[in-house]
């Protein structure tokens, strides 16, 4: 049961990613999310306590100008996009090692990153044969980069915990 418990976490984000992987293109829904946030954004200056006169302005026409730069940075899908498969994957890469070190598999963190990378390219596979979906070989790629990274990042942090108990 313990080992089950280790992979529970896994098994979990494996399937939403493979879910997330078959919906329609996500960019709609999240150039909402982000257009709330922004208006959210440049509101904040008429919730901030007014002192001198000039300030509210200048608060004004900052939160404007942090509007738009998020705005520009946040709808930009050739940035956003390998964002999100290098995220999702870094912690699918680092569920892996985690997972994998617990139960005592050898060269866990090559084995993680195996692994991960596999389940990018099934998950892109599976995408070429939907509707309105696309494979594409950069996703892949950054899939297989975030997945390193994750374990990268959790074996650093293994390591230096354990070193702390030693």
């Amino acid at each position: 049961m313990k080992k089950f418990g280790a992979w529970a976490p896994v098994i979990v984000w494996i399937l939403l990613v493979l879910h997330l992987g078959t919906q329609p293109y996500l960019f709609p829904r999240y150039v909402q999310i982000v257009r709330r946030l922004a208006d959210l954004v440049s509101r904040a200056p008429q919730k901030l306590p007014t002192i001198p006169d000039e300030l509210p302005a200048q608060a004004e026409r900052s939160a404007r100008k942090a509007r738009d730069i998020m705005l520009r940075v946040l709808l930009n899908v050739r940035i956003m996009e390998p964002v999100g498969h290098f995220s999702i994957y870094a912690v699918l890469g680092a569920l892996l090692a985690r997972s994998s070190h617990m139960t005592g598999i050898p060269s866990s963190s090559f084995a993680a990153i195996v692994l991960a990378s596999g389940i990018g390219l099934v998950d892109e596979m599976r995408q070429a044969a939907l509707p309105k979906r696309s494979a594409e070989v950069e996703d892949w790629l950054f899939d297989t980069a975030g997945a390193a990274f994750g374990v990268i990042v959790w074996s650093s942090v293994a390591r230096r915990r354990k070193q702390r108990i030693n």
